[in-house]
């Protein structure tokens, strides 16, 4: 008689992942992937934040060192006053406008507009004989513009003798201006042509 039929035995379910356990484990991997990028994130607002503070400490310092510095006075000279500039020293004695001409002993000189007539004093203060140089003296008018000297119409000095160390001589530079010159100021200059001079004030 043949053995009763036996139903196989069941197979046991597999292991794996569940879809529940799927979703878990992406949502795990999306907050990893965020909190990686919030820490580059702050790392850099770390890198840029002291950047920006160090941008700013520095210039604060440079606005406390600029306050700190006194700021530079440019001296003031009149008639009258001696004025040192390289190897002279010079005295504006007397400034007259409006001259229609200059007389000398033998001729008289007649602008093309106006003279103006300054009378001067130079003292060599260097350590050599120098030459007086009037070209290097010039007038400026209200509007800027620089003015040198009449030679034939100037008097008083020698050009062509040097003048020794602690010697001064004195004369009269003239300039010829035109008509509705405005007089700011002389510029003396004991420097050579390329000096810019020191300022007189004349009015």
């Amino acid at each position: 008689m043949p053995p009763p039929y036996q139903q196989p035995p069941s197979q046991p379910p597999r292991q794996g992942m569940s879809t529940g356990a799927k979703v878990t484990l992406v949502g795990c991997g999306g907050c990893a992937t965020l909190l990686v990028v919030l820490f580059v994130a702050v790392g850099c607002l770390a890198l840029v934040a002291p950047s920006s503070e160090s941008r700013l400490d520095t210039a604060e310092e440079s606005r406390l060192d600029t306050a700190e510095q006194p700021a530079e006075v440019e001296e003031s000279y009149r008639v009258g006053d001696a004025v040192a500039h390289g190897a002279w020293e010079f005295t504006v004695l007397n400034v007259e406008e409006g001259v229609s001409e200059v007389e000398e002993e033998w001729e008289t000189h007649s602008p093309q507009g106006q003279y103006v007539l300054v009378e001067l004093r130079a003292k060599n203060i260097g350590s050599e004989p120098e030459y007086f140089e009037g070209r290097d003296q010039v007038l400026m008018d209200t509007g800027g513009k620089m003015y040198r000297y009449d030679v034939s119409a100037s008097s008083g000095f020698d050009w062509l003798e040097p003048v020794n160390p602690g010697n001064e001589v004195q004369g009269v530079l003239a300039f010829d201006v035109p008509a509705g010159f405005e007089l700011s100021h002389l510029l003396v200059n004991g420097e050579g042509s390329f000096a810019d001079g020191v300022r007189v004030d004349v009015d």
